[in-house]
């Protein structure tokens, strides 16, 4: 019986389900692999997410520390480098008044920022909070184009930032201050800077003698029954279109209070913009604007995850913003 040759054994169905057989097993071998390929794959990317959840949050918390050691190194490089010491007494009364510190023969004397004793670390402390003068001019410069004309006076002028950014643009202005190192300091840059306590310093200026006030970082060292009084001088001393600006920690933010507020003991209470906004209004200021300043998610990455979630945007954007405000005002 004649069986055919190989070849057409092999073209009949029998020989060629016989020829793929191996074919088959060798592609249903490949699809296991691929299935258990892709199941690694997918534990891969389900532990790969599980490492970032975990590790992102510490990457930041590092960065924050990184921050936090460069903030720390350049102010104690810039206190190396040597803060111009004044000539003047620590505890000697501005302007040889005679009164001792914090008192006088009629109405408290305010020091602008209490000095804490030598040896406590002080001077480091406000070097680390305020940051480097490079940090305050930078964010000082975008208050000077609200300012028309001079004079500009700059209560509690620390450092001279503000005076400096004024003096760029062409502005007359000069500072007042209670520390002799921060006076002799912006003296040592040119700048024009007093000691003077700020409340005696505007009871002797004329009525409307100035063209702007500036006031950065002080009013929360101020008790509470000073701030009405504070507002009535600065309407006084200002011309119809003079300009106040006021910046403090913002009370509003949860953040102020957890991250920096207290840290500082000179701080008698937090301001809200609410009430500054009262004062001004009630002494004849108009065109009242507040800018939040200095975002919390800065110095606490992590809440900026807030903004994706349902409902705690708008719990983030109200308890959770700036870490500082601005208010500014035009005298009418």
């Amino acid at each position: 019986m004649n069986q055919g040759s190989p070849s057409d054994r092999a073209a009949s169905p029998a020989g060629a389900r016989a020829a793929v057989r191996p074919l088959r097993r060798m592609a249903a071998r490949f699809s296991l692999v691929y299935e258990e390929l892709g199941r690694v794959l997918d534990d891969v990317r389900t532990e790969n997410a599980a490492l970032e959840a975990r590790l992102v949050p510490e990457i930041e918390r590092l960065r924050g520390e990184v921050r936090r050691i460069q903030r720390e190194n350049a102010a104690v490089m810039r206190l190396i480098a040597g803060s111009p010491a004044g000539s003047e007494a620590p505890n000697e009364a501005p302007d040889g008044a005679d009164r001792e510190r914090g008192t006088s023969s009629d109405t408290p004397v305010l020091i602008v920022r209490p000095e804490a004793p030598r040896g406590t670390g002080h001077g480091l402390f406000a070097e680390l909070e305020r940051g480097s003068r490079e940090e305050i001019r930078e964010r000082v410069e975008g208050y000077v184009p609200f300012f028309a004309s001079g004079p500009i006076v700059d209560l509690g002028c620390g450092r001279g930032e503000f005076l400096e950014a004024a003096s760029a643009r062409g502005l007359e202005a000069y500072g007042i201050d209670s520390d002799p190192e921060a006076i002799e300091l912006c003296r040592r840059l040119g700048l024009d800077a007093r000691r003077d306590d700020l409340f005696d310093h505007l009871r002797g200026l004329g009525p409307a003698s100035l063209g702007g006030v500036f006031c950065s970082q002080v009013v929360e060292h101020l008790s509470p029954e000073l701030l009405p009084e504070l507002m009535v001088e600065i309407a006084r001393v200002l011309r119809p279109n003079g300009v106040a600006v006021i910046e403090t920690p913002n009370p509003a933010s949860f953040a102020t209070h957890v991250h920096s507020f207290w840290r500082d003991p000179t701080h008698v209470r937090p301001v809200p913009s609410a009430q500054l906004h009262f004062y001004m209004e009630e002494n004849g200021f108009g065109g009242i604007e507040v800018h939040q300043l200095a975002p919390a998610t800065d110095v606490f990455p992590e809440i900026a995850a807030l903004a994706d979630v349902d409902g705690l945007a708008a719990f983030q954007k109200k308890f959770l913003g700036g870490l500082d405000y601005a208010i500014i005002g035009r005298k009418l």
